[in-house]
């Protein structure tokens, strides 16, 4: 009797749907208590189990302003830093790289201010692409404001992406790529929505 609750189709976007409808059914006062809550669990799941979820509409339904979206990137600049921190010493990375969500960056993912040790990441690209800003663009940023802090290396035109940017990727657990596919991505899927029109 309760496997003919579900249709048979319920699948991970049904049940964000799902999600979403509840939390939209909340007094206010509740709201603002759960959306943290709510929207890391779905973050969790669509990284770990389900990698196709649509970060796009789990940011735009449960309310991801630009203050919500930066404290999500300050924690995975915090992740990237700590991890880090345990092949460097502490002296020589400096603190925490700063990072504010971008309105004017639009085709640039990232960008690291060495010098001030400031991260900025394009807001469009993060509602876009939130598993792949978290994953990919954040530590990559990080890793060139600690290539500078630790070999002062980056500065000069064309050195942005040598071996030390590279060390620190590889220390992050990352392939050292330098070029991202979510402009390619995004013009693939208007592409998608136009063919079905």
């Amino acid at each position: 009797m309760g496997a003919k609750i579900l249709p048979q189709n319920f699948g991970p976007c049904q049940g964000v749907t799902a999600i979403v409808f509840c939390y939209s059914k909340m007094p206010a006062h509740r709201q603002s208590l759960w959306a943290p809550i709510l929207y890391s669990i779905i973050l969790y799941l669509s990284i770990g189990i389900f990698p196709r979820a649509h970060n796009l509409i789990l940011c735009y339904y449960m309310h991801m302003d630009k203050q919500t979206l930066q404290k999500i990137a300050a924690r995975a600049v915090a992740r990237a830093w700590d991890r880090l921190a345990l092949r460097w010493p502490a002296t020589k990375l400096g603190t925490v790289p700063q990072i504010e969500i971008n309105g004017r960056l639009k085709t640039t993912a990232g960008r690291a201010w060495l010098e001030t040790g400031k991260i900025d990441i394009s807001k469009t690209l993060m509602i876009d692409f939130t598993r792949q800003i978290i994953t990919e663009t954040i530590p990559h940023e990080c890793a060139h404001i600690a290539a500078y802090r630790i070999f002062g290396y980056g500065v000069k035109r064309g050195e942005s992406h040598g071996k030390p940017w590279a060390m620190m990727m590889q220390d992050l657990g990352l392939p050292a790529e330098i070029y991202h596919d979510m402009i390619e991505k995004r013009v693939v899927k208007q592409m998608a929505r136009k063919n079905k029109c």
